[in-house]
């Protein structure tokens, strides 16, 4: 009877080991090439050894010895490669509002394959996602193809994997692929429209996308009641 409660016991325990492990996993990401965050265009660098990790006060980075961590809220992590991982749960929308949105996790990496099609990487899962954009539901968009941004009489091209950061006739954080660098200019009396390679466009200021037909859709916000990508 003994045995069979200390062998019952073992496996409770293993479990909750095993369940424990999984959940502190998911929980930071060690990001193995040096990173950068930038935020209202400055930047901050961080060696190969740097860690990601969420906590109550939100997502948090830190070189791998080094007891300061620096909280990038919902701010894109750079890598050397140009890779991306977002801090935060964005949707996915390939910019065809008929088609289903999905959520994609917290700590995913962006990426190229081969063939340069964007891909999703978490958890060992790829995931090619073609064209498109990610939304926080909030302020910040990640452009999966190639986008000019209008603001006001200014025209930027930006390559796929840029973003931008646009809070409402206030001021606009922009991260352009093709300079590897960032900006943050004022906007306080200018619209500013995003049109991609595939033809539709959106009001970064009100959220509204046009599809090629000139019909008009509010972006959905509620990134946490959709279904993760598959």
């Amino acid at each position: 009877m003994f045995i069979e409660w200390a062998v019952a016991f073992l496996l409770i325990f293993i479990l909750g080991f095993v369940v424990w492990w999984f959940y502190t996993q998911r929980q930071a990401v060690t990001l193995k090439v040096p990173v950068k965050v930038y935020s209202l265009g400055i930047e901050k660098d961080f060696s190969s050894d740097a860690v990601m990790k969420y906590t109550k006060d939100g997502v948090v980075i830190k070189d791998g010895n080094s007891k300061d961590e620096y909280l990038i809220l919902n701010n894109p992590v750079i890598t050397a490669d140009g890779d991306i991982y977002i801090p935060t749960n964005m949707i996915y929308h390939t910019g065809k509002p008929e088609e289903d949105l999905a959520r994609v996790n917290y700590f995913t990496k962006i990426t190229r394959n081969a063939e340069g099609i964007p891909v999703l990487q978490r958890d060992d899962e790829e995931i090619p996602v073609m064209k498109g954009f990610m939304y926080d539901g909030e302020d910040l968009y990640i452009f999966l193809e190639e986008t000019d941004l209008y603001i006001g009489l200014s025209e930027v091209h930006l390559g796929a994997l840029s973003y931008v950061k646009a809070r409402y006739r206030s001021d606009l954080e922009i991260y352009n692929s093709l300079e590897d660098e960032a900006s943050w200019i004022s906007v306080p009396e200018s619209d500013v429209m995003a049109v991609t390679s595939s033809g539709y466009k959106i009001n970064l200021g009100t959220d509204v996308l046009t599809d090629s037909n000139n019909k008009e859709w509010l972006l959905f916000t509620n990134v946490n009641v959709l279904k993760a990508i598959e």
